[in-house]
């Protein structure tokens, strides 16, 4: 088995990294906003399931690439104290982004606008435990995935762009539960990211914005 997967070629290691990552919850958040677009069924239970995904998927993946012998240390994992002050930038960064987006889409679309401002969750037996184990976990997870492991297996000196293209795409693609908000919100955070990861190639800024993020997001669902 340990030599099968080492003889993988990078095409097959890549299909099996985002399959195991993100297959489920693309499929799910498809499934979903075919049948009720931008509402979210949250609860303990919907938390407690995400953490355990996470953590197997987590744990095989990283056994699947140990194996073949893959370089973490090129995800850009060294923290430093100045990430804090650039995850203040890049928070704001993405809300300089997503602003002008809600507000052209509610120019354009008002009905639609006024019903997703509208739209609460749906929820029951929400409390804290759970929410700030998501809030630390959920952004690591992602953004070791969808940002570095993506965009450095991607990234060539003939399709330069292509890394961030297919990140910010499979980003929209596991929140497109959330409907028209997986383009308005989703896709300029991916992009504000990617752009940052592209040039700088350092996660820990870009995962304390998605904590912070993840955290004020879910709080506001505590009765």
């Amino acid at each position: 088995m340990i030599n099968f997967i080492r003889n993988l070629s990078d095409k097959a290691e890549f299909i099996f990294v985002i399959l195991v990552a993100f297959g489920f919850f693309t499929y799910a958040a498809v499934a979903h906003f075919l049948v009720s677009p931008g509402r979210i069924v949250q609860n303990d239970s919907s938390f407690w399931g995400l953490l355990v995904y996470e953590t197997i998927a987590l744990t095989v993946l990283v056994i699947f690439l140990r194996i073949r012998n893959y370089d973490f240390a090129s995800l850009g994992l060294q923290f430093r104290w100045s990430d804090l002050l650039i995850a203040i930038g890049l928070y704001l960064a993405c809300y300089a982004l997503y602003i002008p987006s809600w507000i052209i889409y509610s120019h354009v679309f008002p009905d639609s606008a006024h019903q997703l401002a509208f739209t609460a969750s749906a929820r029951s037996q929400i409390t804290l435990l759970p929410i700030v184990l998501v809030s630390i976990l959920n952004p690591i997870y992602e953004e070791l995935l969808v940002l570095g492991y993506v965009m450095q297996k991607l990234r060539s000196n003939k399709y330069i762009y292509l890394g961030l293209a297919v990140s910010i795409f499979i980003r929209v693609a596991y929140h497109v539960y959330q409907g028209p908000m997986a383009l308005i919100f989703i896709f300029p955070v991916g992009l504000v990211f990617g752009v940052w990861y592209f040039y700088q190639e350092r996660l820990w800024p870009v995962i304390l914005v998605h904590m912070a993020m993840d955290f004020l997001g879910l709080y506001q669902l505590i009765e």
